[in-house]
């Protein structure tokens, strides 16, 4: 049931995120630049490993000075 969910949610996502992209594109006054979706994907990836390690950071920083 839970994978039903997920596989429905994720459907959904992958459809509202390619009608906006074609709605965007669809404007005549709008250049769309010239990411590929790897690349959009690997940007977003390597910001969240970033943010993860940096709230990774502050917690030992705080427990460190906490106890020592």
């Amino acid at each position: 049931m839970r994978r039903k969910i997920f596989f429905t949610v994720g459907v959904l996502a992958v459809m509202a995120l390619v009608l906006s992209v074609t709605a965007f594109a669809a404007d005549s006054s709008v250049t769309m630049t010239d990411y590929g979706i790897i690349t959009v994907l690997f940007e977003k990836l390597t910001i969240n490993v970033k943010a993860f390690f940096n709230v990774i950071d502050s917690i030992y920083l705080f427990f460190k000075n906490l106890f020592g």
